[in-house]
């Protein structure tokens, strides 16, 4: 059973709206009819390309399956996360704060690029939860929300990169469980002035260090719990670094620094070369970081699918690109050699261009 965030039942979508509880409203219908049928062949996904939809949805589906004596198993992702680092970021936020809550029994890493390349970056994050010890008090547990986004505080303070003042507070992870600690830490605080998380990774590899902080600390920003991500990695650069940094606090949607793609994996049904078109669309458009681009292989699940973005390029049928603003057709049929062109012409005419 798959709930997709973008494409809910019109009824339940006038009801609840494209939401969590929209989501896990649709998801626990289809469990209790399979429930009063006796078949229990079933394993349930909620789809969504927003990590604090996702991960919402999965919570609340958890509260709702516990509530009604449900017990059936959980499958994690985060669809049409893209490709590269950006697209292991964001993958890693999601389940990675769901792996940290004890929920979810499979998990699938969705990239836009060769299906092998999913699979060492799920390994990767299933070992480092397997490695997880230790629990920590949380001495408030009424601060914590974990089915909503509620900043822990609200005072600003002016700051930079490289220059930290007293009216910071950093919390550094020691053991081998960060999440748990940092939270516990964070939420047992009687202060109330921002809160940067600190975690170290001795890796000489970018795309470990970049996962497993990823997995780390991204919940800490999904929950309104942190304020600053300080990864200290001595192998790599301070620009590599960075970039992973601002990956994350994009992933976790707290500060967005470049354009958000929203690209699926690509199946049979593709009908282009989703992972080259995806390069050159970026190449043309990454300097727009306020815009959430959708670039998706077919319209069987490709509208619903991208139902975050503001733009949407997607397959129509051989050599032919549909375009959408939002949710809505704007020009059908285009010829994929034009296509490119047409949607950056589509994103000026709306005003939502920037030039590099």
């Amino acid at each position: 059973i798959g709930v997709n965030h973008g494409s809910l039942a019109k009824r339940v979508f006038d009801e609840w709206g494209d939401t969590p509880e929209g989501m896990v409203h649709s998801a626990m219908e289809f469990l209790r009819v399979c429930r009063r049928e006796d078949f229990d062949q079933v394993v349930v996904s909620m789809k969504s390309s927003n990590t604090r939809v996702m991960v919402h949805a999965y919570r609340l589906l958890v509260e709702a399956m516990e509530r009604e004596g449900m017990t059936y198993p959980i499958h994690l992702g985060v669809t049409e996360a893209g490709n590269g680092l950006e697209g292991r970021i964001k993958s890693a936020v999601g389940i990675g704060a769901l792996l940290s809550d004890g929920i979810g029994d499979t998990i699938r890493v969705s990239l836009t690029e060769a299906p092998e390349n999913e699979v060492p970056v799920a390994k990767l994050l299933v070992e480092h939860y397997a490695s997880r010890e230790g629990a920590f008090e949380v001495l408030h547990p009424e601060r914590y929300h974990p089915t909503e986004f509620v900043r822990r505080t609200d005072v600003m303070t002016p700051i930079t990169h490289d220059e930290l003042t007293d009216e910071f507070c950093v919390v550094e992870a020691v053991s081998s469980n960060p999440t748990a600690e940092l939270r516990a830490a964070i939420l047992n605080m009687e202060q109330t002035q921002p809160v940067v998380v600190k975690c170290r990774y001795d890796e000489e590899d970018v795309e470990v260090v970049a996962v497993k902080a990823a997995a780390d600390l991204g919940v800490l920003f999904l929950d309104g719990l942190a304020d600053g991500i300080w990864v200290d990695a001595p192998a790599l650069s301070a620009d590599e670094i960075r970039d992973i940094e601002l990956m994350i606090l994009q992933a976790a949607r707290v500060r967005f620094s470049h354009t958000e793609y929203i690209a699926c994996p690509s199946c049979g049904r593709t009908l282009y070369d989703i992972e080259k078109t995806l390069a050159d669309i970026k190449s043309r458009t990454s300097h727009l970081k306020n815009l959430k681009i959708g670039i998706m292989g077919c319209i069987v699940n490709g509208p619903g699918e991208m139902a975050d973005a503001d733009y949407g390029y997607v397959g129509a049928a051989a050599g032919r690109i549909t375009l959408y603003k939002g949710r809505e057709i704007v020009e059908r049929n285009i010829p994929q050699e034009e296509a490119i062109d047409r949607l950056i012409e589509l994103i000026k005419a709306n005003d939502d261009w920037q030039d590099a």
